[in-house]
C-alpha cells in the first residue's frame, strides 16, 4: 500500500489476516482512484481515513441487517411455537 510494506500482529489465522489486508488494500485503491479524478495528489492519511470510514459504514450496515434477520427469526420461531402449542393442545409454553 502506498509503495510501502507494513507488518501487524493479529490473533486471526493467516488466511483471515490476508483477507483483512486484501479488503483494506482494495478499498484504499478504490479511494485513490476516486480521488485521482478529483485531485492531483491525494494525501495518504486522507485516503486511509476515507477507506476506513467506507469499511466501517459497510460493517454497520451488515450488523444492522444481521440484527433485523435475528429479530425476524425470533418472531417467526415464537409464532411457530405458538402454532405447535395450539395444535398439540399443550398449556405450557416453551421458552426460547
Amino acid at each position: 500500500m502506498f509503495g510501502e510494506s507494513y507488518k501487524f500482529k493479529t490473533n486471526l489465522e493467516m488466511v483471515q489476516a490476508e483477507k483483512v489486508v486484501n479488503l483494506l488494500t482494495q478499498e484504499v485503491l478504490s479511494v485513490q482512484n476516486q480521488f485521482a479524478e478529483e485531485m492531483s495528489d491525494p494525501k495518504k492519511m486522507m485516503v486511509l481515513v476515507v477507506a476506513a470510514l467506507n469499511l466501517a459504514k459497510r460493517n454497520i450496515e451488515l450488523l444492522n441487517a444481521n440484527n433485523e434477520i435475528k429479530l425476524k427469526i425470533g418472531k417467526r420461531s415464537k409464532d411457530i411455537l405458538e402454532i405447535l402449542d395450539k395444535s398439540l393442545g399443550t398449556n405450557e409454553k416453551m421458552q426460547i
